[in-house]
């Protein structure tokens, strides 16, 4: 199926990663954005970084891209 949240309609994606690595969530948020961007609808990126700075899981991905909102924990 093309739709794997069955009738769920997303709005935006927030990444709260409290665990594994820190690899390639700048790409993640990238691909993301060249889909949202041209949309007709506004779609949100954000993160939920843990205090410490910077993130062990999100803080490089936080220097390297644009989140529309970081709520920090």
């Amino acid at each position: 199926s093309t739709r794997p949240f069955g009738t769920a309609v997303l709005d935006g994606i927030d990444l709260d990663i409290e665990s594994g690595n820190s690899k390639y969530y700048d790409s993640f948020i990238n691909q993301l954005r060249s889909h949202t961007d041209a949309a007709s609808k506004t779609y949100y990126l954000t993160a939920a970084p843990q205090c410490p700075y910077p993130d062990e899981f999100v803080g490089e991905a936080l220097n390297a891209v644009a989140f529309d909102a970081v709520y920090v924990q």
